[in-house]
Protein backbone atom coordinates (compact mmCIF):
# COMPACT_ATOMS: atom_id res chain seq x y z
CA UNK A 1 0.00 0.00 0.00
CA UNK A 2 1.37 3.53 -0.65
CA UNK A 3 1.87 6.36 2.18
CA UNK A 4 0.97 9.42 2.25
CA UNK A 5 5.15 10.44 2.13
CA UNK A 6 5.53 11.01 -1.67
CA UNK A 7 9.55 10.56 -1.02
CA UNK A 8 8.46 6.94 0.60
CA UNK A 9 6.40 6.25 -2.61
CA UNK A 10 9.46 7.16 -5.16
CA UNK A 11 11.56 5.26 -3.32
CA UNK A 12 9.39 2.18 -2.85
CA UNK A 13 8.64 2.39 -6.59
CA UNK A 14 12.49 2.75 -7.71
CA UNK A 15 13.01 -0.37 -5.58
CA UNK A 16 10.49 -1.82 -7.66
CA UNK A 17 11.77 -1.38 -10.78
CA UNK A 18 15.24 -0.69 -10.04
CA UNK A 19 17.97 -1.47 -12.97
CA UNK A 20 15.10 -0.63 -15.29
CA UNK A 21 16.52 2.69 -17.57
CA UNK A 22 13.16 3.29 -19.26
CA UNK A 23 10.66 3.90 -15.97
CA UNK A 24 10.67 7.22 -16.62
CA UNK A 25 10.20 9.93 -12.82
CA UNK A 26 9.02 13.35 -13.43
CA UNK A 27 8.96 15.12 -10.30
CA UNK A 28 7.56 18.36 -10.23
CA UNK A 29 5.53 21.23 -8.23
CA UNK A 30 2.58 23.56 -8.84
CA UNK A 31 3.02 27.36 -9.83
CA UNK A 32 0.52 28.57 -7.19
CA UNK A 33 1.19 26.24 -4.13
CA UNK A 34 4.14 23.97 -2.89
CA UNK A 35 1.75 20.48 -3.74
CA UNK A 36 4.43 18.42 -4.73
CA UNK A 37 4.08 15.79 -7.83
CA UNK A 38 6.01 13.04 -9.38
CA UNK A 39 4.59 11.52 -12.74
CA UNK A 40 5.60 7.75 -13.56
CA UNK A 41 5.25 6.29 -16.54
CA UNK A 42 7.59 3.71 -19.13
CA UNK A 43 9.39 5.35 -21.85
CA UNK A 44 7.77 3.80 -25.66
CA UNK A 45 4.47 3.07 -23.95
CA UNK A 46 3.21 6.22 -23.19
CA UNK A 47 1.67 9.33 -25.72
CA UNK A 48 3.70 12.43 -24.37
CA UNK A 49 2.25 15.00 -25.67
CA UNK A 50 -1.28 13.55 -23.99
CA UNK A 51 0.64 13.62 -20.36
CA UNK A 52 2.16 16.92 -21.64
CA UNK A 53 -0.85 18.32 -22.56
CA UNK A 54 -3.72 17.24 -20.11
CA UNK A 55 -1.33 16.77 -16.75
CA UNK A 56 1.33 18.12 -16.31
CA UNK A 57 0.85 21.92 -17.78
CA UNK A 58 -2.76 21.40 -15.66
CA UNK A 59 -0.78 21.36 -12.89
CA UNK A 60 1.70 23.73 -13.01
CA UNK A 61 -0.90 26.45 -13.89
CA UNK A 62 -3.91 25.38 -11.42
CA UNK A 63 -4.97 27.55 -8.01
CA UNK A 64 -6.05 25.16 -5.37
CA UNK A 65 -8.37 26.41 -2.69
CA UNK A 66 -6.59 27.54 0.37
CA UNK A 67 -6.13 24.88 3.23
CA UNK A 68 -7.82 21.82 1.37
CA UNK A 69 -7.11 19.05 3.32
CA UNK A 70 -5.42 16.23 1.82
CA UNK A 71 -8.47 14.17 1.89
CA UNK A 72 -10.03 16.53 -0.79
CA UNK A 73 -6.62 17.03 -2.57
CA UNK A 74 -7.00 14.03 -4.87
CA UNK A 75 -10.49 14.16 -4.92
CA UNK A 76 -9.83 17.96 -6.23
CA UNK A 77 -6.95 17.11 -9.05
CA UNK A 78 -8.43 14.30 -10.74
CA UNK A 79 -11.88 16.25 -10.76
CA UNK A 80 -11.17 19.80 -11.64
CA UNK A 81 -7.59 19.74 -12.62
CA UNK A 82 -6.35 16.87 -14.54
CA UNK A 83 -8.16 17.00 -17.89
CA UNK A 84 -7.49 13.43 -19.18
CA UNK A 85 -10.55 10.93 -19.87
CA UNK A 86 -9.76 7.80 -18.05
CA UNK A 87 -8.61 8.23 -14.33
CA UNK A 88 -8.73 5.91 -11.91
CA UNK A 89 -7.67 6.38 -8.16
CA UNK A 90 -5.72 3.33 -6.62
CA UNK A 91 -3.29 2.52 -3.87
CA UNK A 92 -2.36 -0.81 -4.22
CA UNK A 93 0.91 -1.76 -5.33
CA UNK A 94 0.50 -4.95 -7.20
CA UNK A 95 -2.66 -2.62 -9.16
CA UNK A 96 -0.21 -0.08 -10.10
CA UNK A 97 2.69 -2.12 -11.34
CA UNK A 98 0.34 -4.06 -13.90
CA UNK A 99 -1.13 -0.45 -14.66
CA UNK A 100 1.91 1.08 -15.51
CA UNK A 101 3.47 -2.05 -17.20
CA UNK A 102 0.67 -1.94 -19.34
CA UNK A 103 0.82 1.68 -20.86
CA UNK A 104 -0.22 3.84 -18.17
CA UNK A 105 1.05 6.44 -15.96
CA UNK A 106 1.24 6.92 -12.87
CA UNK A 107 0.22 10.30 -10.43
CA UNK A 108 1.90 10.56 -6.87
CA UNK A 109 0.48 13.47 -4.79
CA UNK A 110 2.36 14.38 -2.06
CA UNK A 111 0.43 13.95 1.60
CA UNK A 112 -1.99 11.46 0.05
CA UNK A 113 -1.87 7.64 0.15
CA UNK A 114 -3.63 7.20 -2.76
CA UNK A 115 -2.43 7.87 -6.28
CA UNK A 116 -4.11 8.54 -9.79
CA UNK A 117 -3.92 5.85 -12.64
CA UNK A 118 -3.38 7.88 -16.36
CA UNK A 119 -4.84 5.98 -19.55
CA UNK A 120 -2.05 7.56 -21.77
CA UNK A 121 -1.07 4.38 -23.81
CA UNK A 122 0.93 5.55 -27.03
CA UNK A 123 2.96 2.44 -27.88
CA UNK A 124 3.62 1.01 -31.23
CA UNK A 125 1.16 -1.45 -32.76
CA UNK A 126 0.93 -2.54 -36.44
CA UNK A 127 -1.27 -1.33 -38.96
CA UNK A 128 -4.89 -3.18 -39.28
CA UNK A 129 -4.20 -5.08 -42.82
CA UNK A 130 -5.37 -8.36 -44.48
CA UNK A 131 -4.36 -11.21 -42.55
CA UNK A 132 -2.48 -13.63 -44.52
CA UNK A 133 -3.37 -16.90 -43.50
CA UNK A 134 -6.82 -16.53 -44.65
CA UNK A 135 -7.06 -13.93 -47.73
CA UNK A 136 -10.40 -13.64 -49.71
CA UNK A 137 -11.41 -12.36 -53.20
CA UNK A 138 -14.47 -10.70 -51.88
CA UNK A 139 -15.35 -8.90 -48.90
CA UNK A 140 -13.68 -6.62 -46.07
CA UNK A 141 -9.74 -6.77 -46.04
CA UNK A 142 -9.15 -5.67 -42.73
CA UNK A 143 -7.62 -7.71 -39.42
CA UNK A 144 -7.04 -7.93 -36.64
CA UNK A 145 -3.54 -7.04 -35.03
CA UNK A 146 -1.74 -7.42 -31.85
CA UNK A 147 -3.62 -4.57 -30.09
CA UNK A 148 -6.68 -5.57 -27.81
CA UNK A 149 -8.08 -2.04 -27.70
CA UNK A 150 -8.16 -2.26 -31.63
CA UNK A 151 -9.35 -5.62 -32.12
CA UNK A 152 -12.81 -5.35 -29.63
CA UNK A 153 -13.32 -1.89 -31.34
CA UNK A 154 -12.89 -3.68 -35.10
CA UNK A 155 -15.61 -6.09 -33.98
CA UNK A 156 -17.93 -3.08 -32.26
CA UNK A 157 -17.41 -1.17 -35.47
CA UNK A 158 -19.34 -4.28 -37.23
CA UNK A 159 -22.11 -4.94 -34.74
CA UNK A 160 -23.28 -1.72 -33.15
CA UNK A 161 -25.82 -3.12 -30.88
CA UNK A 162 -25.99 -2.29 -27.04
CA UNK A 163 -26.35 -6.15 -26.20
CA UNK A 164 -22.49 -6.90 -27.66
CA UNK A 165 -21.03 -7.42 -24.25
CA UNK A 166 -16.99 -7.20 -23.50
CA UNK A 167 -15.46 -8.32 -20.70
CA UNK A 168 -12.05 -8.17 -19.39
CA UNK A 169 -10.25 -10.74 -17.19
CA UNK A 170 -6.09 -11.06 -16.17
CA UNK A 171 -4.33 -14.40 -17.21
CA UNK A 172 -0.63 -15.14 -15.92
CA UNK A 173 0.97 -15.01 -13.30
CA UNK A 174 4.08 -13.10 -14.82
CA UNK A 175 2.87 -11.72 -17.90
CA UNK A 176 -0.87 -10.54 -16.42
CA UNK A 177 -2.43 -10.77 -20.31
CA UNK A 178 -5.63 -9.26 -20.48
CA UNK A 179 -8.16 -11.15 -21.86
CA UNK A 180 -11.42 -9.92 -22.99
CA UNK A 181 -14.44 -12.33 -23.31
CA UNK A 182 -17.43 -11.29 -25.77
CA UNK A 183 -20.64 -12.40 -26.47
CA UNK A 184 -24.23 -11.05 -27.42
CA UNK A 185 -26.19 -10.90 -24.48
CA UNK A 186 -29.45 -11.55 -25.73
CA UNK A 187 -28.33 -14.86 -27.39
CA UNK A 188 -25.67 -16.39 -26.03
CA UNK A 189 -26.28 -19.49 -23.90
CA UNK A 190 -25.47 -18.75 -19.72
CA UNK A 191 -25.02 -22.26 -19.56
CA UNK A 192 -22.05 -22.28 -22.06
CA UNK A 193 -20.81 -19.09 -21.05
CA UNK A 194 -20.48 -19.65 -17.24
CA UNK A 195 -18.34 -22.89 -18.28
CA UNK A 196 -16.28 -20.18 -20.56
CA UNK A 197 -15.19 -18.34 -17.47
CA UNK A 198 -14.58 -21.24 -15.18
CA UNK A 199 -12.47 -22.95 -17.02
CA UNK A 200 -10.55 -19.33 -17.86
CA UNK A 201 -10.76 -18.55 -14.30
CA UNK A 202 -9.31 -22.74 -13.40
CA UNK A 203 -6.12 -21.54 -15.32
CA UNK A 204 -3.05 -21.06 -13.01
CA UNK A 205 -0.20 -20.68 -15.19
CA UNK A 206 2.98 -18.04 -15.24
CA UNK A 207 3.24 -17.78 -19.23
CA UNK A 208 0.15 -16.60 -21.47
CA UNK A 209 1.69 -14.69 -24.26
CA UNK A 210 -0.42 -15.96 -27.22
CA UNK A 211 -4.28 -17.02 -27.66
CA UNK A 212 -3.04 -20.65 -28.29
CA UNK A 213 -1.66 -21.11 -25.02
CA UNK A 214 -5.27 -20.80 -23.73
CA UNK A 215 -6.56 -23.50 -25.94
CA UNK A 216 -4.92 -26.73 -24.48
CA UNK A 217 -6.28 -25.06 -20.93
CA UNK A 218 -9.98 -25.15 -22.14
CA UNK A 219 -10.53 -27.35 -24.64
CA UNK A 220 -12.50 -30.38 -23.62
CA UNK A 221 -10.36 -32.91 -24.95
CA UNK A 222 -6.66 -32.06 -25.35
CA UNK A 223 -5.67 -35.41 -26.84
CA UNK A 224 -7.94 -35.04 -29.39
CA UNK A 225 -6.34 -34.32 -32.81
CA UNK A 226 -9.46 -32.04 -34.14
CA UNK A 227 -9.96 -28.50 -32.92
CA UNK A 228 -12.91 -28.23 -30.76
CA UNK A 229 -11.96 -24.35 -30.40
CA UNK A 230 -11.86 -21.80 -33.41
CA UNK A 231 -9.99 -19.43 -34.36
CA UNK A 232 -9.78 -16.45 -36.99
CA UNK A 233 -7.59 -12.80 -37.43
CA UNK A 234 -10.80 -11.78 -39.08
CA UNK A 235 -13.31 -9.21 -37.76
CA UNK A 236 -16.20 -9.96 -39.95
CA UNK A 237 -15.59 -13.90 -38.91
CA UNK A 238 -16.01 -13.29 -35.09
CA UNK A 239 -18.94 -10.92 -35.86
CA UNK A 240 -20.28 -13.54 -37.97
CA UNK A 241 -20.04 -16.01 -34.84
CA UNK A 242 -20.77 -13.91 -31.99
CA UNK A 243 -24.34 -13.38 -33.91
CA UNK A 244 -24.80 -16.91 -33.97
CA UNK A 245 -24.76 -17.29 -30.49
CA UNK A 246 -20.68 -17.83 -30.03
CA UNK A 247 -18.31 -16.54 -27.50
CA UNK A 248 -15.42 -15.21 -28.70
CA UNK A 249 -12.03 -14.86 -26.83
CA UNK A 250 -9.31 -12.00 -27.48
CA UNK A 251 -5.86 -11.98 -26.13
CA UNK A 252 -3.88 -8.57 -25.75
CA UNK A 253 -0.49 -9.62 -27.92
CA UNK A 254 -2.23 -11.76 -30.25
CA UNK A 255 -3.98 -10.81 -33.58
CA UNK A 256 -5.80 -14.51 -33.12
CA UNK A 257 -9.16 -14.57 -31.69
CA UNK A 258 -10.75 -17.49 -30.19
CA UNK A 259 -14.65 -18.89 -30.94
CA UNK A 260 -16.44 -21.51 -28.52
CA UNK A 261 -18.36 -23.44 -29.04
CA UNK A 262 -16.64 -25.15 -32.57
CA UNK A 263 -18.07 -27.96 -34.85
CA UNK A 264 -16.99 -30.06 -37.49
CA UNK A 265 -18.84 -28.44 -40.15
CA UNK A 266 -16.93 -25.24 -39.44
CA UNK A 267 -13.86 -26.25 -40.89
CA UNK A 268 -15.46 -26.52 -44.36
CA UNK A 269 -16.58 -22.76 -43.89
CA UNK A 270 -15.13 -19.91 -45.36
CA UNK A 271 -16.46 -16.23 -44.75
CA UNK A 272 -16.16 -15.93 -48.42
CA UNK A 273 -18.71 -18.51 -48.96
CA UNK A 274 -21.40 -15.51 -48.02
CA UNK A 275 -20.20 -12.93 -50.00
CA UNK A 276 -20.56 -15.27 -52.88
CA UNK A 277 -23.30 -16.33 -54.83
CA UNK A 278 -24.81 -19.46 -53.00
CA UNK A 279 -24.23 -22.05 -55.89
CA UNK A 280 -20.90 -20.79 -55.97
CA UNK A 281 -20.30 -21.17 -52.14
CA UNK A 282 -22.18 -24.30 -51.90
CA UNK A 283 -19.92 -26.16 -54.73
CA UNK A 284 -16.79 -24.67 -52.83
CA UNK A 285 -17.84 -26.43 -49.97
CA UNK A 286 -18.72 -29.77 -51.24
CA UNK A 287 -15.48 -29.17 -52.95
CA UNK A 288 -13.64 -28.85 -49.92
CA UNK A 289 -15.28 -31.86 -48.13
CA UNK A 290 -14.21 -33.79 -51.02
CA UNK A 291 -10.81 -32.67 -50.72
CA UNK A 292 -10.64 -34.23 -47.23
CA UNK A 293 -11.79 -37.47 -48.28
CA UNK A 294 -9.58 -37.74 -50.66
CA UNK A 295 -6.29 -36.31 -48.76
CA UNK A 296 -6.63 -38.79 -45.96
CA UNK A 297 -7.81 -41.94 -48.13
CA UNK A 298 -5.97 -41.70 -51.32
CA UNK A 299 -2.44 -42.92 -49.91
CA UNK A 300 -4.45 -45.25 -47.44
CA UNK A 301 -5.91 -47.10 -50.16
CA UNK A 302 -3.85 -47.04 -52.93
CA UNK A 303 -1.12 -49.52 -50.54
CA UNK A 304 -4.54 -51.17 -49.40
CA UNK A 305 -5.17 -52.30 -53.18
CA UNK A 306 -1.67 -52.34 -54.31
CA UNK A 307 -0.39 -55.02 -51.57
CA UNK A 308 -4.23 -56.63 -50.72
CA UNK A 309 -6.38 -56.40 -53.54
CA UNK A 310 -4.52 -56.43 -56.86
CA UNK A 311 -7.79 -58.07 -58.12
CA UNK A 312 -9.32 -54.99 -57.80
CA UNK A 313 -7.24 -52.68 -60.02
CA UNK A 314 -7.91 -53.02 -63.72
CA UNK A 315 -5.31 -55.42 -65.38
CA UNK A 316 -3.48 -52.05 -67.60
CA UNK A 317 -2.95 -50.13 -64.45
CA UNK A 318 -1.73 -52.78 -62.69
CA UNK A 319 0.55 -53.65 -64.92
CA UNK A 320 1.65 -50.14 -65.51
CA UNK A 321 2.17 -49.67 -61.63
CA UNK A 322 4.62 -53.65 -61.46
CA UNK A 323 6.57 -51.64 -64.44
CA UNK A 324 7.41 -48.64 -62.55
CA UNK A 325 8.49 -50.62 -59.71
CA UNK A 326 11.10 -52.67 -61.11
CA UNK A 327 14.66 -52.03 -59.70
CA UNK A 328 12.84 -50.17 -56.41
CA UNK A 329 14.38 -51.26 -53.56
CA UNK A 330 11.69 -50.29 -50.61
CA UNK A 331 7.97 -51.64 -50.23
CA UNK A 332 5.75 -49.65 -51.30
CA UNK A 333 4.47 -48.60 -48.04
CA UNK A 334 8.15 -47.55 -46.97
CA UNK A 335 8.54 -45.07 -50.42
CA UNK A 336 4.77 -43.54 -49.39
CA UNK A 337 5.48 -42.67 -46.08
CA UNK A 338 9.14 -41.58 -47.06
CA UNK A 339 7.40 -39.51 -49.63
CA UNK A 340 4.70 -38.20 -47.70
CA UNK A 341 7.31 -37.11 -45.00
CA UNK A 342 8.97 -35.50 -47.43
CA UNK A 343 6.14 -33.38 -48.59
CA UNK A 344 5.43 -32.42 -45.25
CA UNK A 345 9.36 -31.02 -44.84
CA UNK A 346 9.02 -28.88 -47.95
CA UNK A 347 5.67 -27.41 -46.25
CA UNK A 348 6.88 -26.52 -43.26
CA UNK A 349 10.11 -25.35 -44.97
CA UNK A 350 8.53 -23.20 -46.91
CA UNK A 351 6.56 -21.80 -44.59
CA UNK A 352 9.14 -20.81 -42.58
CA UNK A 353 10.55 -18.90 -45.23
CA UNK A 354 9.50 -15.24 -46.58
CA UNK A 355 6.55 -15.70 -49.31
CA UNK A 356 8.40 -15.80 -52.50
CA UNK A 357 11.19 -17.80 -51.54
CA UNK A 358 8.96 -20.21 -49.93
CA UNK A 359 7.10 -21.06 -52.75
CA UNK A 360 9.72 -21.30 -54.94
CA UNK A 361 11.67 -23.64 -52.69
CA UNK A 362 8.37 -26.12 -52.48
CA UNK A 363 7.32 -26.08 -55.95
CA UNK A 364 11.00 -26.25 -56.91
CA UNK A 365 11.94 -28.90 -54.01
CA UNK A 366 9.10 -31.13 -54.60
CA UNK A 367 9.42 -31.26 -58.51
CA UNK A 368 13.40 -32.01 -58.76
CA UNK A 369 13.33 -34.81 -55.62
CA UNK A 370 10.54 -36.08 -57.07
CA UNK A 371 12.13 -36.58 -60.55
CA UNK A 372 15.18 -37.42 -59.10
CA UNK A 373 14.40 -39.90 -56.87
CA UNK A 374 12.43 -41.85 -59.96
CA UNK A 375 14.94 -41.37 -61.89
CA UNK A 376 17.81 -43.13 -59.50
CA UNK A 377 14.91 -46.47 -59.25
CA UNK A 378 14.78 -45.25 -55.19
CA UNK A 379 10.64 -44.29 -55.67
CA UNK A 380 8.39 -45.24 -57.87
CA UNK A 381 6.29 -42.53 -60.48
CA UNK A 382 2.70 -43.22 -58.90
CA UNK A 383 4.09 -42.83 -55.42
CA UNK A 384 4.79 -39.09 -56.80
CA UNK A 385 1.79 -39.20 -58.09
CA UNK A 386 0.03 -40.23 -54.78
CA UNK A 387 2.08 -38.11 -52.86
CA UNK A 388 1.51 -34.75 -55.39
CA UNK A 389 -1.82 -35.13 -55.30
CA UNK A 390 -2.43 -35.93 -51.27
CA UNK A 391 -0.71 -32.29 -51.07
CA UNK A 392 -2.39 -30.36 -53.46
CA UNK A 393 -6.00 -31.39 -51.89
CA UNK A 394 -4.44 -30.73 -48.34
CA UNK A 395 -3.61 -26.83 -49.46
CA UNK A 396 -7.76 -26.59 -49.87
CA UNK A 397 -8.03 -27.65 -45.81
CA UNK A 398 -6.27 -24.69 -43.86
CA UNK A 399 -8.61 -24.93 -40.78
CA UNK A 400 -8.32 -28.68 -40.31
CA UNK A 401 -4.65 -29.25 -41.93
CA UNK A 402 -3.71 -30.77 -38.65
CA UNK A 403 -5.96 -33.12 -38.13
CA UNK A 404 -5.83 -34.08 -42.65
CA UNK A 405 -2.07 -35.12 -41.43
CA UNK A 406 -2.99 -37.19 -38.58
CA UNK A 407 -5.49 -38.78 -40.04
CA UNK A 408 -3.70 -39.47 -43.52
CA UNK A 409 -1.28 -41.69 -41.70
CA UNK A 410 -3.14 -43.68 -39.28
CA UNK A 411 -5.47 -44.64 -42.23
CA UNK A 412 -2.24 -45.87 -44.02
CA UNK A 413 -1.00 -47.81 -41.13
CA UNK A 414 -4.30 -49.47 -40.78
CA UNK A 415 -4.44 -50.14 -44.43
CA UNK A 416 -0.45 -51.49 -44.15
CA UNK A 417 -1.80 -54.28 -42.21
CA UNK A 418 -5.37 -54.76 -43.12
CA UNK A 419 -5.84 -53.89 -46.35
CA UNK A 420 -9.34 -52.56 -46.77
CA UNK A 421 -10.74 -53.79 -43.96
CA UNK A 422 -7.94 -51.51 -42.24
CA UNK A 423 -9.76 -48.34 -43.64
CA UNK A 424 -13.19 -49.57 -43.03
CA UNK A 425 -12.04 -49.74 -39.27
CA UNK A 426 -9.20 -46.65 -39.38
CA UNK A 427 -12.93 -44.82 -40.57
CA UNK A 428 -15.01 -46.62 -38.11
CA UNK A 429 -12.47 -45.46 -35.02
CA UNK A 430 -12.66 -42.16 -36.12
CA UNK A 431 -16.33 -41.65 -36.87
CA UNK A 432 -16.60 -43.05 -33.20
CA UNK A 433 -14.45 -40.50 -31.98
CA UNK A 434 -16.00 -37.55 -33.44
CA UNK A 435 -19.42 -38.69 -32.91
CA UNK A 436 -18.07 -38.24 -28.93
CA UNK A 437 -16.41 -35.21 -28.81
CA UNK A 438 -18.41 -32.19 -27.40
CA UNK A 439 -17.34 -28.56 -27.60
CA UNK A 440 -18.58 -26.72 -24.22
CA UNK A 441 -21.66 -28.98 -23.87
CA UNK A 442 -22.29 -29.15 -27.44
CA UNK A 443 -22.01 -32.16 -29.76
CA UNK A 444 -19.03 -31.59 -32.37
CA UNK A 445 -21.17 -33.10 -35.12
CA UNK A 446 -24.97 -31.86 -34.43
CA UNK A 447 -25.17 -30.90 -37.69
CA UNK A 448 -24.70 -34.93 -38.43
CA UNK A 449 -26.83 -35.70 -35.11
CA UNK A 450 -29.43 -33.57 -35.03
CA UNK A 451 -30.91 -33.25 -38.46
CA UNK A 452 -33.63 -31.12 -39.24
CA UNK A 453 -34.74 -28.55 -41.39
CA UNK A 454 -32.70 -25.26 -39.73
CA UNK A 455 -29.70 -27.60 -39.11
CA UNK A 456 -28.86 -27.71 -42.67
CA UNK A 457 -29.35 -24.48 -44.40
CA UNK A 458 -26.05 -23.83 -44.09
CA UNK A 459 -23.85 -26.78 -43.87
CA UNK A 460 -22.16 -28.30 -46.79
CA UNK A 461 -24.35 -26.38 -48.55
CA UNK A 462 -25.96 -22.66 -48.66
CA UNK A 463 -29.11 -21.91 -49.33
CA UNK A 464 -30.39 -18.16 -50.70
CA UNK A 465 -30.25 -15.60 -47.79
CA UNK A 466 -34.06 -15.23 -48.41
CA UNK A 467 -34.66 -18.57 -47.86
CA UNK A 468 -32.99 -18.99 -44.71
CA UNK A 469 -35.04 -18.64 -41.58
CA UNK A 470 -33.92 -15.26 -39.26
CA UNK A 471 -32.78 -17.54 -36.69
CA UNK A 472 -30.81 -20.17 -38.68
CA UNK A 473 -27.75 -18.56 -37.86
CA UNK A 474 -28.31 -18.57 -34.09
CA UNK A 475 -28.48 -22.34 -33.85
CA UNK A 476 -26.20 -23.13 -30.37
CA UNK A 477 -29.25 -21.63 -28.00
CA UNK A 478 -31.79 -23.64 -29.92
CA UNK A 479 -29.44 -27.10 -30.22
CA UNK A 480 -29.14 -26.99 -26.33
CA UNK A 481 -32.66 -26.25 -25.31
CA UNK A 482 -34.05 -29.08 -28.17
CA UNK A 483 -31.30 -31.74 -26.49
CA UNK A 484 -32.65 -30.28 -23.07
CA UNK A 485 -36.49 -31.15 -24.01
CA UNK A 486 -35.56 -34.61 -25.49
CA UNK A 487 -33.54 -35.77 -22.10
CA UNK A 488 -36.84 -34.05 -20.04
CA UNK A 489 -39.26 -36.23 -22.24
CA UNK A 490 -36.95 -39.68 -21.72
CA UNK A 491 -36.83 -39.18 -17.89
CA UNK A 492 -40.59 -38.69 -18.49
CA UNK A 493 -40.96 -41.60 -19.77
CA UNK A 494 -38.70 -43.39 -17.59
Amino acid sequence: MLSNNINENIAKLKNIYKNDAFVQYREFEAKYSSVKYCLISISGMIDNEELTINVVRQLLISRYPKNIVSDKLLEFVSKKVLTSIDLTTVSNINDIISNISFGYSLLLVDTCDKAILINSKGFEKRAIEEPDAERVTKGPKEGFNESLVTNTSLVRKKIKNPNLKFEIMVLGNVTKTRICISYMEDTVSQKILKEVKKRLNDIDVDIILESEYICEYIQDRSISFFNTIGNSERPDVIAAKLLEGKIAIFTDGSPSVLTVPYLFIEQFEVNEDYYSHYFIASFNRVLRIFCFILSTSIPALYIALITYHHEMIPQEIMVSIVSSREGVPFPSIVELILMLITFEILREAGSRLPQNIGQTISIVGALVLGEAAVSARLISAPIVIITALTGITSLALPFILESVIFIKFYLLIFCSFFGLYGYIFGVMSITIHLMNLKSFGVDYMTFFTDLNKLNVQDTAIRIPWWNINNGSKNLINYRIKRLEKKRLKSNEKN
